[in-house]
Order: structure tokens, then C-alpha cells, then sequence
């Protein structure tokens, strides 16, 4: 989810490049997400703590209409739906009693079972940490027939801020593995998308991908991975290898968009919304695994999320039909870097118009 940091600074920008003293330069906005799904990250050298980005002080004045979304799309089972909705908020509903509860956590652990091996051997597993990762990735590619070439990084500055790339320090592959990217080369080579090796040279790896539906190799070469500090406006750290990755398993972070028809979930280290993000992926029962579930993984929110979506409205009012609701708002820079919002209503047909105005601070 976006942070109130982002946020902000998608504000100036636009109101920048438009040079409009209103927010986001005039231009219509509209954010769509779920906040009981996974909490932005926190970037602390950027100033970044991880805060929703409601919590920015003109959310409510800029964003008045939330509309909660009801109807769901990549699910049609019942159990697999109000699954996904309890282990996203870590608490009942008010809809849903305790004894329904009691259905969801008898329903994950039926799902701790071996997937059958028609479904297994495609199957992508799904956990909490970059390092588990990491090793379920090296122990499948050690089960594949063919010589192991190694790819070690070369790094350079902070290691505490080297560890955190997504490149790994150490890169094996074997002919035939599949890969999956890291990085945007290319409208076409995008992060995320997955090929297949079909040979290793020393400073190049050719890569088969489907592209416009018809298979490519393309030769990809070592890339350098960087971390600035914006503060000296220098860089802290590098690390240059090839920007590929084995995709037998994803972090659930990085499973993000993704609808998953076969999938094992392992739920060790998992944190609020996680769990139910990573079930939310399926896309019905038959071919999900669920490992190392226990009910009590699945806590609470924050109570800002839960007042947050105390706001929000069932389906579109006639005044959000109308928009008779909306006014023009407009940035006013005023003393000790504060802003005023002036929005203008016009009264009875009429010229007259009045003026509410209210003060946030910008940082």
C-alpha cells in the first residue's frame, strides 16, 4: 500500500509539473486498495516510517468519497471468500459470529496437506522472509540435472543496506531453470517476468521469454543495483550481477497482483494481513497448501485501519451520483510554511459564494 510519505510527494510533483496551486495540479485523483492486505514499507533513509497514507493531513479534504467494493472476481467459493476476509482483518466482522469464526481456522488446517504431484510440481510457494526464499529456490534448483554455474555479486558500500537488494549475493543457475527478473529493462522485459536459460556465458545469460506471443532469447548482461542517500546525495551502496532470479517460490510481498492457481503457503513469520494476502492469491481450495498455520498469527490491525474503513459508504449515494457534493479546492501558501484550503460553493444558482477555509501543514 501507498505511505503518506509517497503520497505527498506525488502531490508536489504533479502540482509542480502543473504548475496549479491546487492539489495534484487540478488533475482528478482516484486511489483504489485495501489496507488490511500489506502495510507500506518503511524506507527510514528516505524519511519514509511506513505510515498509511490517509494519515496525510489533507487526505480527507482532498479524497471525501470512499466506496467500498463488495463484489469479488478472482473467487467463487463461499468459504474461501470469508477465509480470505477474517485472516486480512485478524478479527470478526460484524456479520460473522463466533461459531462461524470457528469455520475458517478448521478450514486452514485441513489445507496443511500434500498437494498432488500434477499440481505440486508447478505449484509456487509463498513465504514471509527473502532468506526462506532464498533457500527453497537453491534446493530446487539442486534437484535439477545439468552443471551449476555460480554467479557471485560484486558490492560495494553499506553492507546493512547491500543485504536489503533483491539481486542475491550468490546466483546459480542451470540450463534449462527458469528465471524471473528483477528489474525493468524494457517495456517488453519487465520485472516479474519469467523465461527460461538457454546458455551461460561468462558475461552473459541468454534467456528465452515470450514476447507479443512468440518466444525470444535475449542476452542478459550484469547489472548494478544502487542505494542513494539523499541527504549527501551520494551513493551508499552497490551491488552488480545479473538482475534474475529462480521463481520456484516468492516472498509475499512480491506476490503482489498475482492470481496463483497452485500454491503452497508457508505461514512461519507471517505478520498482520499477510496471511490473508498470500490466501487471497488463490484462486479456489483445490491446489492450496497452508502450512504452519496457528489462529493467533492472524491479529488485529492498528485501530486507525479499522476507523478508516468506519468512514466508508455501500455503493454510490445521489449525491456522489451528482458530484453535487465536490467543490474546487485550492492551496493557498500562507506564513510558517502552512497551506490553506479554500473551496468555493456556488449558492442558489447565483454569483455569490462562500469560502471554508482550514489549515494543514506541509513537511
Amino acid at each position: 500500500m501507498l505511505s503518506s510519505k509517497v503520497l505527498k510527494q506525488i502531490e508536489y510533483v504533479c502540482r509542480g509539473v502543473r504548475k496549479k496551486e491546487k492539489y495534484f495540479g487540478g488533475m482528478q485523483v482516484v486511489l483504489s486498495g485495501d489496507f488490511y492486505q500489506l502495510q507500506p514499507v518503511k524506507t527510514e533513509l528516505y524519511g519514509d516510517f511506513g505510515q498509511p497514507c490517509f494519515q496525510v493531513a489533507w487526505f480527507d479534504d482532498v479524497f471525501p468519497h470512499r466506496i467500498k467494493l463488495n463484489v469479488i472476481y478472482r473467487q467463487s467459493e463461499v468459504k474461501l471468500i470469508k477465509a480470505v476476509h477474517e485472516l486480512e482483518t485478524g478479527h470478526l466482522s460484524e456479520e460473522t459470529n463466533i461459531l462461524k469464526m470457528q469455520d475458517t481456522v478448521p478450514l486452514m488446517k485441513s489445507l496443511s496437506r500434500d498437494l498432488p504431484p500434477g499440481q505440486l510440481v508447478n505449484a509456487v510457494h509463498l513465504f514471509s522472509r527473502n532468506v526462506d526464499v532464498l533457500l527453497f529456490n537453491k534446493n530446487k534448483l539442486e534437484q535439477l540435472h545439468g552443471q551449476l554455474h555460480t554467479f557471485v555479486s560484486e558490492d560495494e558500500g553499506s553492507k546493512h543496506y547491500i543485504d536489503k537488494f533483491l539481486a542475491p549475493q550468490h546466483l546459480g543457475l542451470k540450463i534449462g531453470c527458469p528465471v524471473m527478473l528483477l528489474v525493468n529493462l524494457s517495456d517488453t522485459l519487465v520485472n516479474g517476468k519469467i523465461g527460461s536459460v538457454k546458455h551461460i556465458e561468462k558475461n552473459k545469460i541468454h534467456v528465452e521469454f515470450m514476447i507479443s506471443g512468440k518466444e525470444r532469447v535475449v542476452n542478459i548482461e550484469r547489472f548494478i543495483f544502487t542505494k542513494y542517500d539523499p541527504v549527501s546525495n551520494t551513493m551508499i551502496a552497490k551491488r552488480r550481477l545479473f538482475p534474475l532470479t529462480l521463481p520456484y517460490s516468492f516472498t509475499i510481498h512480491k506476490a503482489q497482483g498475482m492470481s496463483i492457481k497452485n500454491r503452497v503457503i508457508d505461514c512461519k513469520n507471517s505478520f498482520p494481513g499477510q496471511i490473508g494476502f498470500a490466501v487471497g492469491r488463490a484462486i479456489s481450495l483445490d491446489g492450496l497448501c497452508v502450512k504452519n498455520f496457528i489462529p493467533s498469527l492472524c491479529c488485529p490491525h492498528p485501530q486507525e485501519i479499522s476507523r478508516f474503513y468506519n468512514k466508508f459508504k455501500e455503493g454510490c449515494s445521489d449525491e456522489l451520483e451528482s458530484l453535487s457534493c465536490c467543490r474546487a479546492t485550492k492551496l493557498i501558501q500562507g506564513k510558517d510554511n502552512e497551506w490553506e484550503i479554500r473551496k468555493t460553493e456556488s449558492e442558489n444558482n447565483n454569483d455569490s459564494k462562500r469560502s471554508e477555509v482550514s489549515k494543514v501543514t506541509c513537511k
